[in-house]
């Protein structure tokens, strides 16, 4: 693994089996034509330290991993496997932000951000609520504000920091949970450009924040889940697992044959996009409920409609601990994982 550490937040990109940095800083450069859906031109360059940044696997365009923002930036880079290439957008993008919730639309090649916190160094600092969306299916990748006017019977998400969103191939939409909000599940129709509150039920998780969220299934697959695990809930880490069943609206608690030691919050959990129905996941990194910084990878494997194992795969997986990094899986089934906090 390539590593390269500066005692704070992290700039260096880890693989479990290979990576290498690029240091031809400020050096133009071509990106091939599976960028986007023509070729275009980007800058080659070395991404900065940041931490709380959102990292999302694109299926087509050659498979490549794209991180949006952290650090109060507002950029997105993508990384190729050997380079970072910060990707040129048009629009007006997202304000900066921290502790966002960001998730990747492969059916329709768009990359969602919602909510976050604005820059601690203003004045008065506050939650947001708004909802963007990045099109990946154009020559330039092109920002549009996708947040519903505040008229009379609009809904959508209070503002929230520390929450989480996955996409749901195989009911076409978005869903959001948790953060500094309420327990309530949120769904976006891109399409309708809408939102649809389900209220929590007996079956919902708790309330939380810094869980993970990740898709089970495909666009065609009818077991295709939305799986939320972990995050704490102000006063323990959580170690539990449910799945969202998109076309009945309910969550479903998983059982659990293994589990995590000590749950996590803060963590990565990378989908192995190589596989059709997107399965296993591997878990790294976050903090457990003895306040420690494990190094372990843990593998999910998810049984549908409600049983699930936590082989543990790799007892160091690195020798950087960290927390509110970023990471995914490439197209070759390694995990990559960015950034975050010592």
């Amino acid at each position: 693994a390539a590593y390269l550490g500066d005692g704070g937040s992290g700039n260096e990109i880890s693989t479990l089996e290979y990576g290498r940095l690029s240091a031809t800083d400020g050096l133009s450069s071509t990106v091939d034509a599976g960028l986007l859906a023509s070729s275009h031109s980007a800058t080659k360059l070395f991404i900065d330290a940041r931490q709380s940044v959102g990292a999302v696997y694109r299926k087509t365009g050659g498979g490549r991993i794209y991180v949006f923002g952290g650090n109060l930036s507002s950029d997105i880079w993508q990384w190729d496997g050997y380079n970072w290439y910060l990707v040129p957008t048009s629009g007006t993008p997202p304000g900066p932000r921290n502790w966002m919730a960001t998730a990747y639309d492969n059916r329709n090649e768009r990359l969602y951000v919602h909510g976050g916190y604005t820059p601690l160094s203003m004045s008065n600092p506050y939650a947001l609520d708004d909802l963007w969306q990045a099109n990946f299916d154009a020559s330039v990748v092109v920002w549009t504000n996708r947040t519903p006017d505040g008229g009379a019977g609009v809904v959508r998400p209070t503002a929230r920091y520390n929450h989480a969103m996955a996409y749901d191939e195989y009911n076409n939409n978005l869903v959001l949970f948790g953060g500094a909000g309420d327990n309530a599940t949120w769904v976006f129709s891109g399409g309708s450009g809408t939102w649809k509150k389900y209220d929590a039920g007996a079956s919902t998780p708790r309330k939380r924040a810094e869980q993970m969220m990740t898709f089970y299934g495909s666009s065609t697959n009818t077991a295709s889940r939305v799986l939320l695990y972990g995050g704490a809930d102000g006063t323990t880490e959580l170690n539990d697992l449910y799945a969202w069943m998109g076309d009945g609206g309910t969550w479903t608690s998983v059982t659990q044959t293994t589990t995590v030691d000590g749950g996590r919050y803060a963590g990565m959990l990378a989908r192995k996009e190589s596989d059709v129905n997107g399965s296993p996941f591997f878990l790294y990194g976050g903090l457990n409920q003895s306040g420690a910084l494990p190094l372990d990878v843990h593998e999910l494997t998810f049984t549908p409609p409600s049983t699930a194992s936590w082989p543990q795969r790799l007892t160091t997986g690195m020798s950087s601990q960290r927390v509110n990094s970023a990471g995914a899986m490439d197209k070759l089934g390694k995990i990559v994982l960015f950034g975050g906090w010592q």
